[in-house]
């Protein structure tokens, strides 16, 4: 036990709801207009709107206003000389754990005005590439669709292939960015975006029984409809 904290329980979920304290990207002063009126022990987590990438801890506290700078690298946050494995984890440890400073908690999640969209960065591979040996580095296709959590150090961006939900490191110069309309379903060989059902018919008879792909619904946007021979 920790403080009276089962430590076998996931941090993470004794958390308040990420809806509650998470703000997207915001400026130090926008935040502090929205903690001014705020009960002391009040708190939100923003994108830095200088460092896109980093974060940033906003707190009232008994002496004002002060804000922690969330370094995140490779997937991970470190806060305190701690690593947290989620923004989630490091809150519900300053929550139920430990101080965040000398006799404050992070207690009154303060909530975005409105709901905050989770907008994710994600870039194409536009050619394909082998890793080094004992690096971090991704192997990657051609076409492979990335989610990007980092920018790192010379021009090298951590990321989450879609195609194999990997994450390691991929030099910059090899993507570009992705459309916000793109189906994150192009980097699968079995997903056609762009044929008709009488093409997806055609195309099946071609390749004969058992094969199979998926397109968009023509009857309800946002969903999918599977053909299969």
């Amino acid at each position: 036990m920790m403080n009276g904290f089962d430590q076998t329980q996931n941090l993470a979920e004794v958390a308040p709801s990420r809806s509650q304290w998470y703000h997207g990207r915001l400026d130090r002063k926008a935040s502090e207009a929205r903690l001014i009126r705020c009960t002391i022990q009040s708190y939100l987590i923003r994108e830095s709107d200088r460092k896109p990438g980093s974060y940033v801890l906003s707190f009232l506290g008994l002496t004002g206003i002060n804000h922690f700078r969330i370094t995140a690298i490779c997937g991970d946050y470190y806060f305190g000389g701690k690593q947290f494995s989620s923004l989630e984890e490091l809150v519900g440890f300053y929550t139920v754990c430990s101080d965040l400073v000398k006799n404050e908690r992070l207690v009154n999640p303060v909530p975005p005005p409105e709901p905050i969209r989770n907008k994710e960065r994600r870039v194409v591979a536009i050619l394909p590439y082998t890793k080094m040996h004992e690096t971090d580095e991704l192997s990657f296709r051609k076409g492979d669709i990335f989610i990007v959590h980092n920018e790192m150090s010379d021009r090298w961006l951590w990321c989450t292939n879609l195609r194999n939900q990997e994450s390691g490191l991929v030099f910059a110069d090899l993507v570009e960015q992705v459309d916000d309309d793109t189906d994150p379903n192009e980097v699968y060989g079995w997903f056609h975006s762009r044929i008709t059902k009488e093409e997806a018919f055609e195309k099946l008879s071609r390749s004969g029984p058992g094969s199979f792909l998926v397109r968009p619904s023509d009857n309800s946007p946002g969903d999918y409809s599977i053909f299969f021979h």
